[in-house]
């Protein structure tokens, strides 16, 4: 039961995504929006950027709570495109960082004696 629901978060995660791309609706969006607005999903991505990585690369402090602040951010201040973008690169740094063992996820895996589904 414990790989369905890992495997039925992964696919809410992909599935939007996955759709937007193949319908071109990214697309669309992403030729739609002002140059402004593009340096403003640009400076929210690499927020977002640095401070999961920072969060991920130690393992001391459980900071979990603190990339969901530029993620926030991101939301409000681009459009659905800087949304998808930001998603991905949280989910890609954390699980890049969580393989190789860093970051408050792993852990908390390395404490408990109970085995999560990562």
């Amino acid at each position: 039961l414990g790989w369905a629901v890992a495997a039925a978060l992964g696919t809410l995660t992909v599935a939007p995504i996955a759709w937007l791309v193949y319908s071109g609706r990214l697309q669309q969006d992403w030729r739609k929006t002002t140059q402004r607005s593009k340096l403003s999903t640009y400076l929210a991505l690499a927020g977002v950027g640095i401070v999961t990585a920072g969060t991920f690369v130690q393992s001391v402090w459980p900071l979990l709570f603190l990339p969901f602040l530029p993620l926030i951010v991101t939301a409000f201040k681009s459009d659905r495109v800087g949304v998808i973008l930001a998603l991905l690169l949280f989910t890609d740094i954390a699980l890049i960082a969580t393989e190789m063992g860093h970051g408050p996820i792993a852990a908390m895996l390395e404490e408990s004696p109970v085995r999560f589904l990562v």
